[in-house]
């Protein structure tokens, strides 16, 4: 059923079919409005990298459908459990690989060795703009910064720069903003698909 909701629009934007959307309806719905989001798909990238779609998570569930128009190819991928997200991003990049998707290659990072005072200016307590708001926690466990919080998986931060970490298996970036002393007080994450998720201190 997702893949042929993403069908009707891909062919409604291409004037192909009107029997779910007119022409101009589709095209509305997938030009960006606001960070990365159409009137109800996320939407990225240009040319034949171009794409909609939208990923869905409650306790217990998780999925993503993802659709590239210019190609035809796409994929929806459903999974009933909160390590969703990580079985999702092997999925998506295997596919991508054998069918030779535009994006969501695999991509090298280059990590450094964060010193102690630099971590510690992370670690505590964040409220994350997730619908009305998540708390999520930064602890250092056996030498590795852990990032925690409901609906998404423990995560580890690793350093790229003092200020920006990757979650390795998701593919999702963590930047701070620390002040003069080196105490972290903002935080955005950036998603391969969806919006940025804001993300601020807590006492």
């Amino acid at each position: 059923d997702l893949a042929r909701w993403a069908l009707a629009i891909a062919d409604a934007r291409a004037g192909r079919s009107s029997a779910l959307l007119q022409q101009a309806t589709a095209r509305q719905m997938v030009t960006e409005v606001k960070n990365g989001f159409g009137i109800g798909p996320s939407v990225g990238g240009t040319g034949t990298a171009f794409r909609f779609g939208h990923g869905g998570a409650n306790a217990g569930f998780h999925s993503e459908l993802v659709y590239y128009p210019e190609l035809g190819v796409g994929a929806a991928v459903m999974t009933n459990g909160d390590g969703g997200p990580l079985l999702i991003r092997e999925v998506m990049y295997a596919i991508a690989s054998e069918y030779g998707w535009p994006d969501r290659q695999p991509q090298r990072i280059a990590t450094i060795a964060l010193d102690s005072a630099k971590a510690a200016g992370i670690l505590g307590s964040w409220l994350l703009r997730v619908g009305p708001g998540i708390t999520g926690t930064i602890t250092r466990e056996d030498g590795k910064l852990m990032l925690r919080a409901p609906e998404i998986p423990d995560e580890e931060l690793v350093a790229v720069s003092d200020s920006s970490f990757v979650m390795v298996p998701l593919g999702w970036r963590a930047t701070f903003t620390r002040d003069a002393t080196g105490r972290a007080t903002t935080m955005r994450i950036t998603r391969p698909q969806g919006p940025p998720v804001e993300g601020t201190r807590q006492p």
